[in-house]
């Protein structure tokens, strides 16, 4: 398996690279949770996206913004309310993932 293409890693792996990821990403995603999707309050990256009570019609359409904005394929395997904003973070740094400045 290659440890960095998430979509081709088994679950450990995937953890393997949760636990690398840069703030950048995390902070990326933080910051987009809060203005756009209105999560309120400091975001812990290891809950998952049901515990920070983010529906799905938001998931989809965060697939999107992230497909359209980073360039970066998000499918409902990889993102979905069990997913944490750590893994998610671990995604697009894996997938090389320009935040905009």
């Amino acid at each position: 398996m290659d440890r960095t293409d998430p979509a081709t890693a088994d679950s450990r792996e995937f953890i393997y690279l949760s636990e690398r990821n840069t703030p950048m990403y995390v902070e990326y995603l933080t910051t987009l949770l809060n203005t756009v999707y209105k999560v309120p309050g400091t975001i812990d990256p290891e809950k998952s996206f049901l515990e920070l009570e983010v529906d799905s019609l938001s998931l989809a359409e965060l697939s999107a913004h992230l497909e359209d904005e980073l360039d970066v394929p998000v499918d409902e395997e990889q993102l979905s309310a069990a997913t944490t904003v750590a893994e998610l973070a671990a995604l697009l740094e894996a997938h090389g993932a320009v935040i905009p400045a």
